[in-house]
């Protein structure tokens, strides 16, 4: 957290970011071990390691008692918040809007973590407690822990799970209570204002308009009595118009849960005094920010102590306000939290994640350092937890002569910073106490809640200001203190000085002119004030309104600029204004409220279509929204105010997905597909021999070592389940991981792909196992598991070093730079390893081969690869005939019997049950006795139907056109194939009769019709539709404009080649159609001499790059060709000679071909896609086979033939020709 010496609004470079994150100072070293020559896989961790003794001894004296259930894995909220940022700067948001959404990112972030991780926790708690082995149970989500009330068992088996880092005893923390103290307070020079409020030059900030108005204080104390003449009025609650009083949001009773305030002790009712106290009339001004409001959190008792159960509640609160029934407010968090308590002296890092989740909310932390007591005598490095943290702006107390008070605790910090931050008068200061009084106490207690006044003030000055920079500000412009024992600043005495509120807003103050006003809405005619924020559009530059009067005041810069005024809930307006040296400008705002809406909708497995319950739901931008989940039938609903969203869900198994959301009055129903994540187990990569032969350490925490992963042999991508590190016996026992991608130079360590997360060292020879399985880390090729060294020397563990042959995997972090290791008598191998988890490849079918023919055994062995755990299911034409488990190699074989014709053979892959893949189709064929086959009826209807029934037992989908006039379906052939359907031919005024027996038979519930009403007439599809069936009709206004809106359902996402043919002859057409289906090119037309628009239109919007035409100059001329992109053309003499040539150009892969008549079309049409499914095409014949066709069909080694047409089409004369050509 420390901290630029300069104060600047710069948001920092993401190098700078980086930097700070791993703060890098010193080298590594080394220590020497005893070898340990075992290498085990571990199972699980010891639980008895994760039971603290203490709580252990307390199940002695009771049957059940309260612990903490403490959970290994972390939100990685300082990604979120710069995430967050990011975004919001890309969106343009307001400040407030900023602050709301990282606030809302932060808060969503953490509950996500606690409900994944908890879940498994919860659920054997829920069950025990029905057993009555467990009396309570509460989440925390800020520090994702549990606290239990439960007997002993239950909390042994909190620790044997293998997500829970530690099981806590339930420990006591002190009140940092006032010292005894004899001196007489000084007198002020101002009436009514306390000497410390005037030590700190508050009442100058006063005068410049300046009270905190519009800030909200906090502090986590003993509780305040709400209605002392010097706090009522300031009381967020209380509305002093109505007189009326409201708990909900304000206050939060950890103790006993009291729903009004009260204060037992006085503690918290002095610290509050001294942030915003002064009565109505003007006097006893105890308050540094008398204009801002508080709010009360009670977590110690009468006694002065509170639990950790109570203080984590507490921290939760904070972050999240909720009322008495337990709706969340991330807007109303306070900006300021006073924390006037404390712990002893060391390293005590309990709290310290939450003061690292209110910093990334954006809640100012302000800890007071701690007094000298029995148990803590002070001295050098004394300042208490949590105000020793780096996270924590800590504050020292001062006595009446400015030097540091006896009685405060110093610095440095366990982590070799300066402590405390500041320093502010702590000695006999007077403020409010239970009972409407006034009493003088001593403290640094009484020191930090000047130092929240203060951040208030700044804080009003400029509401933009962030956490970081509101803490520059103040370290820069405290008056630096010094004395004997402390001759340089800054120091571990008075850290950087004396707090001085005057200078802090001086720094921030760059306005030359005034602008005020006042924010309301309009309840029932009446206007009443709002708490908002009024901002300066595209300026770093806002301030909060009042609440009590909704009343704004701040100086600016002169000129024409733009107001931003919004809160939350309300439509934000924009005002215009120009502002005037030296003079006030008002500006005037009602503000209307946004209406709330729901969305609803179904959260299924995209794979299955089927609903999945238990999945959870959040907005991720605002975080007052509940999270939600899915019913048994995968149903959710949100409600939240109108806008645009980002919607985050996440199921157990499932890929998270977000999802761009609009709560509007329209559009209220959204379903999402989540993707299933199959894996399974690819072992261990390791780059050592196992054999620990020295552990390694830094000085300084933040330095870093990582060991680059190789996927195996044709793995692509990859599951991280588990990092691995091998420690020396000696050391400390935290640390962090991350796993990282190897974009940087040379293929270094690049950017961070998941982490850190906090993990505990085993230090008895065996490997530390991190638990990664939770997270959902994706690697891709090589990556880096790394160990962060996330404490000091003295207790950091110490990683191993495997010093027998060098891999040259090992990189070392310094100074945020990577440098990779070299071998040397130090250092070696640094032991760390990665387990991972493949995912499921699509099966294959190595044997047999596609469009294999089989001429007698109809039976065959089916050969192919699958991954390990799941099992192959075969099918022959969508029949299940066979199931196979996968060998050690990953081959799988099944025996089938193949029938008379086609047979299309599909591996599918399961998991569970679950499909989890499914191999190409792989086309075979047993030639039949008569190699010669026609598929004949009596007209042309009829041959389409026994087209149909030779090719498909069952389709979903038919494609219907008209039977006497071919040029809108000419482009058909290839979304019929897309769509597996065949093509049926009709009337155009009159459904045939045995067409729609044949729909029927197929089992089809949809009809694509091809062409307007004037090629199929709305009575033929009336009576299809009475037939219940869905018709799509595609249809343009030409022939050109039809094969253009074919074109767009064949390739949605466009196409780089296209075919062009000409619109006005179809036998070229048909002869490419089975070709350009198999290929999924579109079918375009064209005039002979004239592109039409609508053809040229559409090549743009396929992206075309490669135009195939076929046919010669007279169908097709050059002058169409030039306005066409990558023009390749086929063509022959005449419609057959080009026929063939199509078929040479684009070669079949089958030895079954199909022949069809080149005087007429309508078989050629129907048959093609029947073609097409065999993986070939069409052979046009005249009234004799020419030396041409009688070619093709030898060289090709085709074997067998399936005829289109009765004898009028291809009489018995050519049958018998082509008989003879395949024996």
């Amino acid at each position: 957290m420390r901290r630029n010496n300069t104060y600047s609004l710069k948001v920092f470079s993401v190098l700078t970011a980086f930097l700070m994150f791993f703060t890098l100072i010193t080298p590594a070293f080394a220590e020497g071990t005893t070898s340990n020559k075992r290498v085990l896989h571990e199972s699980s961790e010891n639980a008895v390691s994760k039971l603290s003794n203490r709580l252990i001894s307390q199940f002695d004296e009771d049957e059940k008692v309260t612990f903490l259930v403490k959970f290994k894995e972390k939100a990685d909220t300082d990604k979120v918040v710069k995430e967050a940022k990011r975004n919001a700067s890309i969106n343009n948001l307001s400040e407030q809007k900023t602050e709301f959404v990282q606030r809302s990112s932060v808060v969503s972030a953490l509950k996500e973590t606690a409900m994944v991780e908890q879940k498994k926790a919860m659920k054997l708690l829920e069950n025990e407690m029905i057993k009555g082995k467990v009396d309570s149970v509460h989440s925390y989500f800020i520090v994702n822990a549990l606290a239990v009330t439960a007997t002993k068992e239950i909390a042994e088996k909190m620790a044997i799970l293998p997500e829970v880092e530690k099981v806590l005893p339930n420990e006591k923390r002190q009140l940092t209570l006032p010292v005894s103290d004899s001196e007489t307070a000084p007198s002020s020079d101002q009436e009514n204002v306390e000497w410390n409020v005037e030590k700190l030059n508050v009442p100058e900030v006063w005068e410049m308009g300046l009270d905190g108005a519009g800030t909200v204080v906090a502090s986590i104390d003993t509780g305040v009595q709400w209605d002392h003449p010097a706090l009522k009025e300031k009381y967020r609650g209380y509305d002093a118009d109505t007189g009326t009083v409201n708990h909900d949001f304000n206050w939060f009773d950890a103790t006993a849960g009291l729903t009004e305030p009260y204060d037992d002790q006085g503690h918290g009712t002095h610290v509050t005094g001294t942030m915003v106290g002064s009565e109505p009339d003007g006097t006893n001004r105890i308050g540094v920010a008398p204009g801002a409001k508080w709010i009360g959190i009670k977590a110690f008792g009468a006694d002065g102590t509170a639990t950790d159960e109570s203080l984590l509640a507490a921290a939760e609160w904070i972050m999240a306000p909720t009322d008495s029934e337990g709706n969340v407010r991330v807007d109303l968090a306070p900006d300021i939290v006073n924390n006037s308590w404390g712990g002893g002296p060391g390293l005590d890092e309990w709290y310290r994640e939450v003061v690292t989740q209110w910093r990334n909310a954006n809640i100012f932390p302000v800890f007071a350092a701690g007094n000298v007591d029995n148990d803590n005598r002070g001295g050098p490095g004394s300042v208490a937890t949590p105000a020793n943290y780096p996270e924590s702006f800590a504050v020292g107390a001062l006595d009446i002569g400015d030097d540091v008070a006896s009685f405060s605790l110093r610095g440095p910090s366990p982590y070799d910073e300066i402590k405390p931050e500041v320093t502010a008068p702590g000695q006999v200061i007077r403020s409010a106490v239970p009972g409407d009084g006034y009493y003088e106490n001593s403290g640094t207690s009484m020191a930090a809640p000047a130092v929240s006044g203060v951040i208030a003030l700044v804080k009003q000055a400029n509401s933009n200001l962030d956490v970081d920079e509101i803490e520059t500000i103040l370290l820069n412009t405290a008056v630096p203190l010094t004395d004997e024992e402390y001759p340089e600043t800054p120091n571990n005495g008075y850290g950087y000085g004396k707090v001085d509120a005057q200078n802090a807003v001086l720094a921030i103050d760059e306005g030359v002119a005034t602008i005020e006003g006042t924010v309301t809405e309009l309840v029932d005619g009446t206007a009443n004030p709002l708490s908002a924020q009024v901002s300066f559009l595209g300026k770093n530059r806002s301030v909060n309104t009042n609440p009590d009067d909704g009343s704004f005041s701040m100086n600016y810069a002169a000129g024409e600029h733009t107001l931003l005024i919004e809160s939350y809930g309300y439509y934000s307006v924009e005002e215009s204004i120009n502002l005037v040296a030296d003079e006030v400008s008002e500006v005037n705002v009602t503000l209307e409220k946004i209406p709330e809406t729901t969305i609803a909708g179904t959260i299924i497995d995209q794979t299955t279509g089927e609903p999945i319950e238990g999945a959870n739901l959040l907005l991720v931008e605002d975080a007052n929204i509940a999270p939600v989940q899915t019913n048994e039938n995968g149903l959710y609903e949100i409600t939240a105010y109108e806008g645009d969203y980002t919607l985050r869900v996440s199921a157990s198994g499932y890929v998270p997905k977000e999802v761009d959301v609009s709560f509007t009055q329209e559009n209220n129903e959204y379903t999402v597909e989540l993707e299933p994540f199959y894996s399974y187990p690819g072992g261990e990569l390791a780059y050592d021999d196992g054999d620990g032969e020295g552990g390694s350490w830094f000085l300084e925490a933040g330095n870093a070592w990582g060991v680059r992963m190789s996927l195996d042999e044709g793995q692509e991508k990859a599951l991280v389940t588990e990092g691995k590190f091998l420690f020396a016996p000696r050391g400390g026992d935290d640390f962090q991981v991350v796993v990282m991608d190897s974009s940087g130079s040379n293929d270094a360590p690049g950017e961070i792909i998941a982490g850190p997360y906090d993990a505990t060292a085993v230090k008895n020879g065996e490997w530390t196992t991190v638990d990664l399985s939770n997270y959902g880390i994706i690697v891709e090729d090589d990556f880096y598991m790394v160990y962060i060294q996330s404490e000091g020397r003295e207790t950091a563990p110490r990683l191993q070093n495997d010093k027998d042959e060098f891999t040259y995997r090992s990189w070392e972090m310094y100074k945020g730079y990577w440098y990779p290791l070299e071998p040397n008598f130090l250092t070696g191998n640094k032991m760390i390893r990665a387990v991972v988890e493949y995912e499921v490849d699509e099966p294959v079918i190595t044997s047999p081969q596609n469009n294999e023919f089989f001429t007698e055994n109809s039976t065959v062995t089916v050969e192919g690869t699958a991954s390990p755990t799941t099992t192959i299911h075969l099918e022959n034409n969508g029949e299940d005939v066979g199931t196979a488990n996968i060998r050690d190699d990953g081959s799988f074989s099944v025996e089938v019997e193949l029938s008379e014709g086609l047979n299309e053979l599909q591996a599918i892959s399961k998991q569970g049950g679950k499909v989890t893949g499914k191999s190409d189709v792989v086309k075979v064929s047993v030639v039949p006795e008569e190699p010669v086959q026609r598929l004949s009826g009596e007209i042309r209807y009829d041959t389409a139907i026994a087209i149909s029934q030779a090719g498909w037992s069952q389709a979903d989908t038919v494609v219907l056109s008209r039977g006497l006039e071919f040029a809108d379906a000419l482009a058909g052939v290839p979304l019929a194939e897309k769509l597996n359907a065949p093509i049926l031919l009709t009337r155009s005024d009159e459904l045939y009769a045995d067409t729609l027996a044949e729909i029927e038979r197929l089992g089809a519930s949809k009809v694509v019709v091809l062409g307007g009403t004037g090629a199929i007439s709305d009575d033929v599809t009336a009576e299809l539709e009475a037939s219940g069936l869905d018709i799509e009709r595609l249809a343009g206004e030409t022939r050109y404009e039809t094969a253009a809106l074919i074109a767009e359902k064949v390739a949605p996402n466009g196409s780089e080649q296209v075919v062009v043919a000409s619109g006005r002859d179809f036998p070229d057409a048909m002869s490419v159609a089975a070709h350009a289906a198999n290929e999924g090119m579109p079918i375009l037309l064209t005039r002979p001499n004239e592109l039409p628009a609508a053809t040229s239109t559409a090549i743009e919007n396929l992206g075309t790059t490669d135009t195939l035409i076929v046919g010669g100059y007279d169908v097709v001329t050059d002058e169409v060709a030039s306005a066409l992109p990558g023009v390749d053309r086929v063509r022959g003499e005449d419609r057959y000679a080009t026929n063939l040539a199509i078929n040479d150009y684009f070669g079949l892969e089958s030895r079954h071909v199909f022949v069809a008549t080149g005087k007429e079309f309508a078989d050629a049409l129907t048959g093609a896609v029947l073609a097409a499914k065999h993986n070939s095409s069409i052979l046009l014949v005249d009234d004799q086979v020419s030396d041409g066709l009688s070619d093709f069909i030898t060289e090709n080694g085709s074997l067998q033939m399936t005829i289109f047409g009765g004898t009028v089409a291809i009489d018995e004369e050519v049958y018998d020709q082509l008989q003879q050509l395949l024996q």
